[in-house]
């Protein structure tokens, strides 16, 4: 059975969340700790890894559908970046979250961060703050692309 001891944080943080005003646009991270809560499985690229793949990118389609519910307008959604010998399995995600964001009923727009090489901390996951600049400044060209209200 795939790990989710990732999965839950973000439905239970938007959970709550106080939607009285609904927010117009949400910014979220979109599935790295996924991937890697089964590393070893996903440097294989094994069937558990994709199991994880799917379960988190079935999460996230619920998920959008609650914040359309709950009028929540735009979605900006932060793709996974490329770690050492895991591109399969980012590719896999990031092909799977943009099929979810394309059919959500929600305006759901993905910063693709893979062709970015953010400089990594001591654990070789996490950006360190150069690294955090670099992925914001892709998030903020989508904004911008999209003329996605934040405010």
């Amino acid at each position: 059975m795939p790990s989710q001891r990732w999965v839950p944080s973000i439905p239970a943080e938007y959970s709550i969340m106080s939607k009285n005003p609904p927010p117009i646009t949400i910014v979220m991270d979109g599935g790295g700790n996924d991937v890697i809560s089964v590393k070893d499985d996903c440097l294989s690229f094994n069937d558990r890894c994709q199991q994880q793949i799917k379960e988190a990118t079935d999460i996230l389609a619920d998920l959008l559908e609650r914040m359309h519910e709950d009028k929540v307008q735009h979605v900006l959604l932060m793709g996974p970046y490329y770690l050492e010998n895991l591109n399969k399995a980012v590719d896999e995600g990031f092909k799977l979250l943009s099929n979810v964001c394309k059919n959500a009923t929600i305006d759901c727009h993905i910063a693709d961060t893979r062709d970015l090489d953010p400089p990594l901390g001591d654990d070789g996951i996490h950006p360190i703050q150069e690294g955090y600049e670099l992925l914001a400044t892709r998030i903020w060209e989508i904004k911008l692309d999209n003329d996605i209200p934040i405010i």
